[in-house]
């Protein structure tokens, strides 16, 4: 796998090096040990706030049953685009470009050289 003994040896340091900082020692915890305890702090926050979020505001709420239609006492605010606004007429450049892609060839280049093998025998 290794050319020689010393890229093996920094591949072994290098692979302890990064072990370790994942870990971490004594002293430190080590990024994966943070990366949780950051999780499970920002899972407590939440669920602290769990009943904050379980209260209904005051946005309208559609029942299962009306199909997605409003009341009778919701006024509509908006209005409606003319059919002609939506239609969309195309109007650009043309992708397809002008010149021809296989330009026309002199005679000339089109016949090629005539060689002859004649046998001296």
């Amino acid at each position: 796998m290794f050319k020689n003994r010393w890229g093996a040896l920094l591949f072994v340091c290098l692979t302890a090096f990064g072990a370790a900082n994942l870990i971490g020692g004594e002293d430190d915890q080590g990024v994966l040990l943070d990366a949780a305890d950051e999780l499970t702090q920002t899972r407590d926050e939440f669920g602290n706030r769990k009943q904050e979020f379980s209260q209904p505001d005051a946005r309208p709420v559609l029942d299962a049953g009306s199909a997605g239609q409003s009341s009778p006492d919701e006024v509509f605010v908006g209005g409606l685009v003319p059919d002609d606004d939506l239609i969309d007429d195309a109007r650009g450049f043309e992708p397809v470009p002008d010149v021809n892609p296989t330009p026309e060839l002199d005679s000339a280049e089109e016949e090629g050289d005539v060689v002859l093998y004649i046998n001296a025998d």
